[in-house]
């Protein structure tokens, strides 16, 4: 044998692929950063039921768009409800 690549008619051995690894520092911080935004969400949601008519008519925001974005659930992300 010669000991060339593919001169015994087998294609060559690759090295096997090996996907990078996230420290826990990275994961944790995705699910603090996750947990941080959900909670604003619910946050806002809630402030934005309190408001009453006068103050959505002040900030031109139809009663309508604010009982529909409250009654979203924390984990979607709320709607541009200024178009």
């Amino acid at each position: 044998m010669s000991g060339k690549a593919g001169s015994s008619g087998l294609p060559p051995v690759l090295a096997p692929v090996v996907a990078p690894r996230a420290g826990w520092s990275l994961i944790v911080g995705l699910i603090v950063a996750t947990l941080r935004e959900w909670r604003r969400r619910h946050v806002g949601r809630r402030e934005l039921a309190k408001c009453d008519e006068r103050m959505l008519r002040d900030l031109r925001i139809d009663p309508g768009v604010v009982n529909h974005e409250v009654r979203q659930p924390f984990w979607r992300p709320p709607r541009d409800w200024r178009d």
